[in-house]
């Protein structure tokens, strides 16, 4: 039976089944067309959202990040570094250690999107797919 038709079923029996659920209230706060489109894409999937605290810490860490990134020369490093510590509270040494971990995340995703997006480039014979392997 699709979804459509056993959806409003579904949410209705949702609380009743499943009291420690989210979707009841995603349902009451979304709709639902949009409860609808989130059981048929993640189904089966455990979802995790981050804490409010843990997003504020990202968004200064890619501030401090992005601010760094703008310097010219190790003046203006240090002097951006500073400006950024007093700013956020910290020590030196720790945004330099946060500048240095965002950095090397980064270059992680960069190399992580660019393998994603190859798999998926059309070759002459079909999808070319390469299959990486690690030397331990």
């Amino acid at each position: 039976m699709p979804w459509k038709k056993r959806f409003p079923l579904l949410i209705a029996r949702l609380q009743e089944f499943f009291p420690n659920s989210v979707l009841v209230e995603f349902h009451r706060v979304f709709g639902e067309a949009a409860t609808e489109k989130l059981l048929e894409v993640f189904s089966g999937v455990t979802l995790e959202v981050p804490s409010h605290q843990y997003l504020e810490t990202c968004e200064r860490d890619i501030s401090i990040y992005e601010a760094l990134c703008l310097s010219t020369s190790a003046s203006q490093t240090r002097k951006l570094a500073g400006e950024q510590a007093k700013k956020h509270g910290l020590s030196h040494s720790r945004v330099r250690t946060i500048f240095r971990q965002i950095r090397k995340q980064m270059k992680e995703n960069r190399r992580f999107k660019l393998a994603d997006e190859r798999i998926g480039q059309l070759k002459k014979g079909g999808i070319k797919v390469e299959h990486q392997s690690r030397r331990v």
